[in-house]
This record gives structure tokens, sequence and C-alpha cells, in this order.
């Protein structure tokens, strides 16, 4: 399996997470390794773009409180299964009162939760099909 993820300019650093974590989660549940492009036997692409919506907002017009709206798309190119699409979207809302981080630490970490919960998703269609 070749993991191949499409970096959003707006989002870059998570294209490394998603790719670990992709790597990881095939790895542990389908005990499958990760090869070069040119060996492997499939070939996952997946693209992501996300947006953000705050919630609400203190009486100086911070926000306070957002949704992190992450779209996930997995392009699987199968030398053996064919071809399939899966569209997956997930949200995550946090609260920037309670934490002491700032805004952009936040967004990167909802991000990476809302991947989170996509991968696994996708993980488990891809075992219900078969096609690991």
């Amino acid at each position: 399996i070749y993991i191949d993820v499409i970096v959003d300019r707006m989002e870059p650093e998570s294209s490394v997470y998603i790719k670990d974590k992709l790597a990881a989660i095939i790895y542990q549940r389908f005990h499958a390794r990760l090869s070069t492009k040119e060996t492997a036997q499939s070939l996952i692409e997946v693209s992501y773009g996300s947006t953000i919506t705050p919630l609400s907002y203190d009486a100086n017009g911070f926000v306070t409180k957002y949704r992190v709206n992450l779209a996930m798309t997995f392009n699987v190119k199968s030398k053996t299964r064919g071809n399939l699409v899966k569209h997956i979207n997930t949200s995550y809302e946090s609260d920037i009162e309670q934490s002491g981080k700032n805004q952009s630490t936040l967004r990167i970490e909802a991000i990476k939760e809302g991947a989170t919960i996509a991968l696994d998703e996708f993980v488990a269609y891809i075992a219900m099909l078969g096609a690991a």
C-alpha cells in the first residue's frame, strides 16, 4: 500500500499527521506495510480541506468557541480490486476560553481530531468491503 496525501495550502501541517496516522491504522488493523509507489498493489490518495466557523464571542468580540468542518476524500486505486472513492465529512467543536493555547494551535488540534474520526471511518469502510 502506498499513501499519497495532497497537501492543503491552508493547512499544510495537517498532511504529515494524516499520512502518519493512516499508515499506523493500516498497519495496526490490517497488518499491512507501506511500500513504494512503484511496487504498491494499492494506492490511497487523500485530499482534505477545512472551514472554521465561529460559534460564540466574548464581550470584546473575540471568538470563544468555534467549529472546524473537515472534508476528506479517499481515492483508492487497487491493481486487484479496482478503484473506489469515499467522501467523509467531520466536524469538531472547541472552546478557546478554557485553554491557554493560541487559536492556531487549537485549529491544528481540531483538524487532527476531525481527521482521526474520518480516518477511522474510512478504514472501517474499507474493512467492511474487504478491499484492504
